[in-house]
């Protein structure tokens, strides 16, 4: 089973007009993933534009949820931050990412 990060608080901004509101992410650092949410659409999963400085990233389509995966580096706190775009409609969407020990 894949370890989840004790504290994992996503936000839930929706888009509004086409235009996504960069949303937030507190992951604690045990080693754990954390997890965003995101319906609608295809089964495709976002481009990359920016990965994580100081983390992992990870994404799945389950049906029409997109699963976008964070894990921050062993022994990382801080900020941290990504950037994708899903490509059918061409919106970038902004994870700020706060890492906690």
């Amino acid at each position: 089973m894949t370890p989840v990060a004790k504290v994992c608080n996503a936000s839930k901004e929706r888009m509004e007009a086409g235009v996504a509101p960069p949303r937030t992410m507190t992951v604690s650092n045990e080693g754990g993933w954390c997890n965003d949410y995101r319906w609608g659409g295809t089964h495709e999963i976002y481009s990359v534009v920016r990965a994580p400085a100081h983390g992992e990233l990870q994404q799945k389509a389950v049906d029409a949820w997109k699963i976008i995966s964070y894990r921050p580096q062993k022994g990382y706190t801080g900020p941290d931050s990504i950037e994708l775009v899903w490509p059918a409609r061409n919106i970038h969407m902004v994870r700020n990412i706060t890492v906690t020990p």
